[in-house]
């Protein structure tokens, strides 16, 4: 048999294969159609997917459908793409087709989400072809999304790939010409220009205006509200021919715009596309090599990120969870007029205190870099002379737009200067502290001026004295209930403001302020004191906390999930904690699915008659929107929140439940049933069936994750004299890691062994445990090849070196000498164990 024969039975075998397993699964209710997970990979079938993944780099924002088309319907979360600079849409709606040019149109089967880009399987008959979108990130092509096609085999036939594009109404669409090639000009009617390039010959264009009800906020965006307005859009459709032979199986469409105006634009955003001064400009070879180049550059700078404080358990499932949550906060990294920001609501300009502070609590640990441009945005727009942080700005308009809802005090104040502290703790970034230093102390001492305010305020402690409701009526983190007011002294506000006096007083220290250190520890005791005089509730409803002190000196005992803040600031003692901890996580407030998908309510059960919940289970499936589930609804922020607080009280297996449940609330086995998007941590769900309302990526939520599940198993704590460690295992866990974390210009990693209650670290840190330190330049002597993903560390031992290995599967490596490269000893690994080897080295 030739080669040539070879090849072509090998063709004819798989199409056999193909089409056998086509029948089977028609046969069996859908053999090819099971989610697969593999490392961060998910695959699942398109009839099963409502959304597909956000996408977003430094400049621009999308949001996919199932079938990885960009929808252009304004009934769904997002659509379009847009511009983070000038918050100006680019694309309204963009979706691609693939079909034979002598049958019909290939059918989309299944979608695979991965970091970099996502990915559809079309199919017709034997014939399937990978559709994969993707948007540049931090490389020199972000204001640009591109479609790489390629065919599993040489197509019989030519195809045709047939594309539609939802463009601003004022939008101008021409043929232009390079070497022979033509492509598209857009013109935009506010005079930027765009450029669609295609490496198959274009056959077909057309453009026409459509009517359509766009939605225009106020000078306030989204938390001002919003009109339907009547415009005329642009549609544009375009066929390509795709002669997917022998030679070239792939196939590339791509649109790329600039802001700037000159008549050179296009020719520039052509370069971007291909090298226009080399021989093969204009190819499809060119292009094609330039996206294959451009997705490359993008996966290796995740890469970056993901490798940097991975946190590593014996759970799969936690591992995966904390890798995505990075990614999902990448992909919220944007540059507006005034600065890095980030929003809630993506795609637009807001940016709200709060949710930018749980945003850092989480970058600090693995993308510093940014966090610092965050905070360095808050203290130049979002902080006021008296040392209140605002609500919220508008970083995009001109002039900028600021609100603090008319609060005398709200979280955003004390939970920025928590930001500070972590963000420093973990940098020692000493030009940055000194810099904010005595706006740190006019914001504490704001904090403390609180404490003598409103006319009911008895009590010495932190008031707002707000009577309104609903935004301008809550200063906490549930600030978005209609009819509702929180203000007086809630016991939430309060925590919080005890915890950042003392972290504060720490930064003080650390610059050698030693004054202001003891004045704002004994402020903070004496504010804690008043908490817990004043605060504290002893009635049948709730012997915990009191929910506030209203406006009117009257405790409320509502029963929340706001219980929680008092553990988390280390306000109550330690039976008290417990208890509130077994609140939290029993049959009132814990909800759960059978897979093990959970949180907590926003409010408890019990409070049900009162609040409304009673109605969602009568009626399973209803939470009603007009209370954002914030009056029984299961937001994730609560479980990971009230995981760390566990941790805290030596209760790891609450923590790991919390994270679990938050995780496997979008990794689902039917994310169209839940509304949610594997991959991306949702936002709210109802408090009975768990379905999403709100958003399948919620933006402030990644950084909880993060956060809580780095700081609870680890036991870290990042502090202004160094970095604690204090590990909580769960109860089968042997152990835990975390490699490439940086702290302080170095990077650590460390591995922390139950059994032994030893920590070995590349760094010396503070511990209850052993800590034994392994120099950095042992590790580089060697490297570790695993058939799976490994931990692993080479230690000191009595008779020389041993290596340590864990991974989450069972998988074999071998420990190798750089240098020689002589394999110094074969390792099996057993799923979730931690193995240690004797080396026969010096």
């Amino acid at each position: 048999m030739t080669q040539s024969d070879w090849r072509l039975f090998r063709r004819i075998l798989r199409r056999v294969v193909l089409a056998a397993l086509i029948a089977l699964s028609g046969q069996t209710g859908g053999l090819l159609v099971a989610r697969q997970v593999s490392g961060l990979t998910y695959t699942y079938p398109v009839e099963r997917l409502k959304e597909g993944h956000s996408f977003g780099n430094q400049y621009c924002y999308v949001t996919l459908d199932g079938k990885s088309d960009i929808p252009s319907d304004r009934s769904t979360a997002r659509f379009g793409l847009r511009e983070s600079f000038d918050q100006k849409y680019y694309l309204l709606g963009w979706d691609v087709q693939v079909a034979e040019s002598l049958g019909g149109r290939l059918t989309p089967q299944t979608t695979t989400f991965t970091p970099a880009y996502q990915q559809t399987e079309l199919r017709s008959g034997n014939l399937l072809v990978q559709k994969t979108f993707f948007l540049p990130f931090e490389n020199n092509y972000r204001r640009s999304a591109h479609f790489l096609f390629n065919s599993s085999e040489p197509a019989d036939v030519t195809l045709e790939v047939r594309s539609r594009w939802l463009l601003p109404a004022g939008t101008t669409v021409t043929s232009s010409d390079f070497r022979g090639r033509q492509y598209l000009v857009v013109r935009y009617a506010h005079r930027p220009r765009a450029v669609i390039w295609s490496s198959g010959d274009l056959t077909r264009f057309a453009s026409r205006k459509v009517v359509a009800e766009e939605e225009k906020f106020g000078d306030m965006g989204p938390a001002g509200g919003s009109r339907l307005v009547r415009v005329e859009n642009v549609e544009l459709s375009a066929e390509y021919a795709w002669s997917a032979g022998s030679q070239e199986q792939s196939f590339g469409l791509s649109f790329a715009y600039t802001l700037e105006e000159s008549e050179n634009a296009s020719t520039a955003l052509l370069n971007g596309l291909f090298d226009i001064f080399s021989p093969e400009a204009g190819t499809a070879q060119a292009h094609i090599k330039r996206l294959r180049r451009m997705l490359s550059e993008s996966q290796t700078a995740l890469n970056h990120y993901l490798e940097t404080a991975r946190l590593w358990t014996p759970e799969p499932l936690l591992n995966r969870a904390s890798q995505w949550a990075k990614v999902n906060q990448l992909r919220l990294q944007q540059e507006v007029a005034r600065g890095a920001s980030f929003t809630n609501n993506p795609p637009s300009d807001i940016v709200v205190g709060r949710d930018t502070v749980w945003y850092v609590m989480g970058s600090s640990y693995y993308a510093q870099a940014w966090s610092r441009k965050l905070l360095d945005l808050w203290f130049r727009y979002g902080l006021e002379p008296s040392g209140k942080f605002v609500e919220y700005f508008a970083a995009s308009r001109e002039p900028i737009f600021k609100d603090d809802y008319g609060l005398n005090i709200a979280d955003n104040t004390p939970l920025m200067l928590m930001a500070v502290h972590q963000y420093y703790s973990l940098t020692g970034d000493q030009g940055f502290l000194r810099e904010v230093y005595p706006r740190l102390l006019d914001s504490a001492n704001y904090i403390l001026s609180q404490r003598e305010v409103g006319s009911k305020n008895r009590f010495g402690l932190v008031w707002c004295t707000s009577e309104d409701t609903f935004v301008r009526g809550l200063p906490v983190w549930r600030n978005a209930v209609p009819g509702y007011n929180l203000c007086g002294a809630p016991t939430e506000l309060n925590a919080e403001c005890v915890q950042s006096l003392l972290l504060v007083a720490e930064l003080a220290g650390a610059l050698g302020d030693d004054a202001n250190r003891s004045r704002l520890e004994s402020a903070a005791e004496s504010l804690k004191a008043a908490i817990n005089q004043h605060l504290r509730s002893s009635t049948a409803t709730n012997p915990y906390y009191y929910l506030h002190i209203n406006t009117s000196g009257e405790p409320v005992d509502d029963l929340t999930g706001d219980l929680l803040f008092p553990v988390l600031c280390d306000i109550a003692e330690a039976s008290t904690a417990a208890k509130i901890l077994a609140e939290l996580f029993g049959e009132h407030f814990w909800a759960e699915t059978e897979d093990g998908a959970g949180g907590i309510r926003t409010v408890s059960a019990r409070q049900g008659g009162r609040w409304g919940y009673q109605a969602q289970a009568k009626a399973p499936g209803t939470d009603p929107n007009w209370n954002y589930g914030l009056l029984g609804g299961v937001w994730p922020n609560l479980a990971m929140w009230a995981g760390r607080a566990a941790a805290k009280q030596g209760l790891p297996d609450l923590s790991l439940k919390a994270l679990r449940g938050t995780y496997l609330l979008s990794e689902r086995e039917n994310p169209e049933a839940y509304n949610v998007v594997p991959g991306e941590i949702s936002g709210y769900c109802n408090g009975d069936d768990l379905v999403q309302k709100e958003m399948p990526m919620s933006p402030f939520l990644p950084g909880i994750f993060i956060w809580s599940s780095l700081e609870s198993f680890l036991g870290m704590t990042p502090r202004a004299s160094g970095l604690v460690l204090n590990p909580e295992l769960p109860t089968n866990w042997g152990w835990v890691g975390v490699s490439n974390l940086p702290y302080r210009g170095h990077r650590i990693t460390l591995l922390a062994d139950r059994q032994n209650r030893r920590i070995y670290s590349t760094m010396l840190l503070k511990s209850g445990w052993e800590v034994v330190t392994v120099p950095v330049s042992l590790q580089e002597r060697f490297r570790f090849e695993a058939e799976g993903e490994a931990f692993w560390l080479v230690i000191p031992a009595a008779k020389g070196l041993d290596v340590v290995v864990a991974s989450t599967e069972t998988t074999q490596g071998k420990l190798i000498e750089k240098v020689s490269g002589r394999v110094l000893g074969n390792i099996s690994i057993p799923a979730g164990s931690l193995v240690r080897k004797e080396l026969n080295v010096p």
